[in-house]
């Protein structure tokens, strides 16, 4: 069948009233296309496949909330920090607006932090979020993976990083540059304290916001 067949017309000239009546509705959402195979997926269907071409094994664009989703086990993910978000602290001209329209992509922050347990494992998992102004890292976020790292220090967890980092944040200036050393040394501290007497290490599964992996 052909999938076009059920596609809303955008103007009345591409529509034919007699036989409009008899096609379906069926909404642009339900369908995806492939940018790589140009194969059109059921969105259900690329999603179940972990966002990745039944056809072509292309990997698509994950938010962070989807990410999380797929990484930990169900109904086990508790959000760190859920209501800390970024402020135009410098007062950096334009910052409030690029912040407000990143928001309505639904992510509070560049960055989600949490426990969970993975593969029934008690975990700490840290995702960034390409969709929030390219994954920058601004304070906030530096101070919600810091944290993260300190929770499984003193917990004596492992911890899982998905990166997917647009660099600094350059509204906010030599405070976003000054989260690289702030979040380097509380991972040296997990190493320390956590790694050489476990034998375990801190994992970083990188991503690029630049691709659509």
């Amino acid at each position: 069948m052909d999938l076009f067949a059920f596609r809303k017309p955008k103007n009345e000239l591409e529509s034919d009233e007699g036989e409009s009546k008899n096609v379906p509705f069926v909404p642009d959402e339900m369908w995806i296309k492939c940018p790589k195979c140009n194969t059109m997926l059921l969105t259900t269907d690329m999603e179940e496949n972990l966002h990745v071409c039944t056809k072509c094994n292309h990997h698509f664009r994950m938010n962070g909330r989807d990410r999380v989703e797929m990484l930990a086990d169900k109904d086990t993910f508790v959000e760190f920090d859920a209501d800390l978000s970024s402020h135009n602290i410098l007062d950096f001209p334009g910052y409030d607006e690029k912040l407000e329209k990143a928001r309505k992509t639904g992510a509070k922050e560049s960055v989600i932090c949490g426990e969970c347990k993975m593969n029934g494992i008690d975990t700490v998992l840290c995702v960034m979020d390409p969709t929030f102004m390219m994954g920058s890292m601004g304070v906030i976020t530096g101070e919600k993976i810091t944290r993260a790292f300190e929770y499984a220090t003193e917990n004596a967890m492992p911890i899982v990083v998905c990166t997917a980092a647009g660099g600094a944040r350059m509204q906010e200036g030599i405070l976003s540059l000054m989260q690289m050393a702030k979040t380097s040394g509380a991972v040296k501290r997990h190493t320390f304290q956590f790694v050489f007497s476990s034998g375990s290490q801190p994992v970083n599964c990188l991503s690029s916001f630049l691709s659509d992996c």
